[in-house]
């Protein structure tokens, strides 16, 4: 039985508009017919209201323009509004019938060392002229950070942010282009969202961080085959807690960097 919880967004934050479309697709008759038949209406009215009253030469004028330019931004601004409210009207409120997560209430945190941060931190580096000025700053000298950005959107289009409410959290997923309204990553650290989205799997906070994008997969796999039984594990777990690393992050936060938790790619996230 669906879970209703259909309710209307005041503001929306995040919208990914091809898995929105994906999951429709299996409500309509495909693609392709939901398309002609949302974009054939809207064209018309809009034809209609820029090309009224004018003469043929204006006409065919206005019309190389428009569908080379404003004709495809106004169909494509309608398209994408037309989506966000099918999705919200028949996916959203039948949650459970498409495996999807609802996640309430949750305080969005942005962890040191993560691709996240890493993001975050790069426009301030644009205002620092020498590094070398700066403490620590000959640990600087061979890394060009104009060039930081760009790596990290290379290596990653999705970047993490630990949900945390009492004591649960999970991993949200969000995609720098789905956000809206010219919101940023860092800002959604001080919304309290109401966030749709599919779990695509479990990781770790340790496995989110930069350095273990770096590492290989036969690194991990070597590491997963040394932990055998459950004596081997205990024995890992103590030798963590003695390492200074793991001290280190422990002062961060209370989480357990090594707990497998559900991530979560977000599809919409608002205030509602």
């Amino acid at each position: 039985m669906s879970k209703e919880i259909f309710m209307k967004y005041s503001k929306i934050i995040v919208f990914d508009i091809d898995t929105a479309l994906d999951m429709l697709d299996q409500e309509n008759e495909g693609r392709l017919e939901y398309f002609e038949r949302t974009t054939k209406s809207k064209a018309f009215k809009l034809l209609g209201d820029v090309l009224g009253g004018l003469n043929k030469e204006q006409v065919d004028v206005n019309m190389r323009a428009i569908m080379k330019l404003e004709f495809d931004k106004h169909i494509t601004k309608e398209l994408t509004n037309t989506v966000k409210t099918d999705f919200i009207s028949k996916i959203e409120s039948k949650i459970n019938d498409f495996n999807l997560k609802y996640i309430q209430d949750y305080n969005l945190y942005i962890l040191e060392g993560t691709t996240t941060y890493l993001k975050t931190l790069v426009p301030v580096t644009k205002v620092i002229k020498d590094f070398s000025k700066l403490q620590n700053g000959n640990e600087f000298e061979n890394i060009e950070f104009t060039k930081m950005e760009e790596l990290i959107d290379e290596m990653k289009s999705y970047h993490e942010f630990v949900a945390y409410k009492a004591n649960s959290y999970k991993i949200i997923r969000v995609n720098p282009k789905h956000l809206r309204s010219d919101y940023k990553l860092s800002d959604l650290r001080n919304m309290k969202m109401n966030i749709v989205g599919v779990v695509i799997g479990e990781t770790t906070i340790n496995d989110i961080m930069f350095d273990a994008i770096m590492e290989s997969d036969d690194q991990k796999i070597e590491g997963n085959l040394q932990i055998k039984n459950l004596e081997d594990q205990i024995d890992n777990i103590n030798n963590d807690r003695k390492s200074e690393k793991y001290q280190n992050n422990i002062k961060l936060n209370n989480f357990d960097k090594n707990k497998k938790v559900e991530i979560i790619d977000v599809i919409i996230a608002g205030i509602k």
